[in-house]
């Protein structure tokens, strides 16, 4: 085929064949910001939701709740694969997400944190309720934790340039829709169960509340990241009815 053809033009489409796959590598790992923010906090999210999942059936969870516990693992499991395997191949590094793993002492140095995770002295006081005790505060815990997912997406759709990688489009719209209709199940269940005794109520002396929103730590802010603000953001334009205790609580309602 290069019978006739000049040399240099010849070097040109060599050279141009050898800078395709360079440049095709470039763009396959070159990653957007807010996309990378995002799929690294939603990844750390998700290994905490699976850890609180877990739990369910050494703390005699009601069976409505075990199956709910096991679909949230499998599901986030799944998702995080995604998140991971995406991070990698846009050379962002993997969280490690031990420190997550609900093994935090009380007091203890808390990680960073992404909206609507529990600290470690929240996850120890999930981890000590069993039956039905374990039953409510996981519901409002979980409830909590799924808003906050939903705000987190919120801020990635409203970040200038983000979203743009059809796959972090697609899984932070899919996350969104599948934690809105848990919460309505969550919020379903926990309208089941009885009263909570004064002595347990979230906010009670002795007793570990869940995140409050303003209150100072319960969020932290990675650097430069507007999806990881500390202001308590509502959850706009979402079809939630009723927020969380947590967020009842921290005074911060949906507008």
């Amino acid at each position: 085929m290069w019978r006739g053809w000049p040399v240099a033009l010849m070097m040109e489409v060599a050279v141009a064949g050898l800078a395709a796959p360079a440049r095709a590598q470039s763009a396959a790992t070159h990653a957007n910001p807010a996309d990378a923010d995002f799929m690294s906090g939603m990844l750390m999210h998700h290994a905490q939701a699976v850890v609180m999942g877990d739990w369910a059936p050494g703390h005699v969870a009601s069976k409505d709740v075990a199956v709910l516990c096991r679909r949230i693992a499998i599901s986030q499991r799944d998702e995080i694969k995604t998140m991971a395997t995406w991070l990698t191949a846009h050379g962002q590094p993997v969280p490690d997400t031990n420190v997550v793993m609900g093994d935090t002492l009380p007091g203890a140095p808390q990680p960073m944190l992404m909206q609507g995770m529990l600290t470690g002295d929240q996850l120890v006081a999930l981890r000590a309720a069993h039956g039905p005790a374990f039953d409510r505060l996981f519901l409002e815990d979980m409830i909590y934790h799924h808003e906050g997912a939903v705000v987190m997406v919120r801020d990635l759709l409203e970040a200038p340039g983000a979203a743009q990688d059809p796959l972090v489009y697609e899984l932070a719209n899919e996350i969104s829709a599948g934690q809105l209709v848990e919460i309505h199940r969550m919020q379903a269940l926990l309208a089941t169960l009885p009263p909570a005794p004064a002595s347990t109520a979230p906010g009670a002396p002795g007793v570990s509340s869940g995140p409050a929103l303003a209150r100072s730590g319960a969020w932290a802010e990675t650097p430069g990241a507007a999806s990881h603000r500390l202001a308590a953001a509502p959850v706009r334009a979402s079809p939630i009815t009723a927020t969380s205790p947590r967020r009842q609580a921290s005074g911060i309602t949906g507008s």
